[in-house]
């Protein structure tokens, strides 16, 4: 399959997922109170879904056994910032619904992230600062 000029295969979902993994594990030890993820295994499993028909069996159980405090869930609501040959405006909706649906069916706690950049920032901070209110 080609993906933005490369050629990608199942093993490298497999590999992607390992690098996820290892990457959040050694920047949590560094992080103040707050580690933030571009991405996560969720993600890694939806893409390899829709690149593959299927992800890699054990990544379900990686997925149980790592929590998030708090999703930030960005609408497509936002202009395509990239190549014109990758926006895929049906696509980025259809992802960005099936990441709400997996984040309800295992009951992880997410906000939606939606608006203009500068808004969104705001929305990130106010729901970032109120979780860690919470937890002082």
């Amino acid at each position: 399959m080609q993906s933005r000029g490369s050629d990608w295969t199942p093993a490298d979902v497999q590999q992607v997922a390992r690098g996820q993994l290892a990457s959040e594990d050694a920047l949590a030890h560094q992080a103040n109170r707050v580690l933030f993820c571009d991405t996560d295994l969720i993600a890694v499993m939806l893409w390899s879904r829709r690149l593959y028909g299927q992800a890699p069996a054990w990544l379900e159980a990686h997925i149980e056994r790592r929590l998030y405090d708090l999703y930030l869930v960005t609408t497509p609501d936002i202009p395509y910032v990239g190549h014109a040959d990758f926006d895929e405006a049906q696509e980025r909706s259809a992802f960005f619904e099936a990441c709400l649906a997996e984040l309800d069916a295992r009951g992880r706690p997410y906000v939606r992230i939606q608006g203009p950049r500068e808004e969104r920032f705001e929305q990130a901070r106010a729901a970032v600062d109120g979780l860690l209110k919470v937890r002082r």
